[in-house]
């Protein structure tokens, strides 16, 4: 019986709908985007921009002015065939999700890598990006550019 109780306290929610789940996705997709261009970083160190912006509903490499101070996110971003294809994350209309910086009010900011992979621009000294939905979850990049879930 008891076992009877905590399966349906821990699988039947499971079975109501997809609620809930979308923020491990964009989570662990986040989590890959971060440590590909931080992989870039550290191997094309000479020359290179390895910069992520975050908004409320975009993760990657803006597709306007990548690099530069007024670096943003097209209308039609995430519909190209470009070379930011690798670096791409763009919230689903369907879902209710959305990207933070973790005690910040920022709108919008930038994640960049040095060549020893380290974080820089507005998460020097490292962040947490929480992704923000039905649950909360957090996504650390620690000082020294490990990029793991909490």
């Amino acid at each position: 019986m008891i076992i009877i109780g905590i399966l349906a306290v821990t699988i039947l929610p499971r079975f109501t709908g997809p609620q809930g789940y979308e923020e491990y996705t964009y989570r662990t997709q986040a989590i890959a985007i971060l440590r590909n261009v931080q992989t870039k970083a550290m191997q094309q160190s000479v020359g290179g921009c390895h910069d992520i912006l975050v908004d409320a509903t975009h993760l990657g490499i803006p597709d306007q002015n990548p690099c530069a101070a007024n670096a943003s996110f097209s209308n039609n971003y995430g519909d190209s065939d470009d070379l930011t294809r690798f670096a791409e994350l763009q919230v689903d209309n369907r879902h209710q999700v959305s990207f933070s910086l973790a005690g910040s009010s920022a709108i919008e900011f930038t994640i960049g890598f040095d060549q020893m992979g380290r974080p820089d621009e507005d998460c020097a000294g490292g962040c947490d990006i929480e992704i923000n939905g039905q649950d909360t979850l957090i996504l650390r990049v620690e000082s020294e550019g490990y990029i793991h879930a909490l």
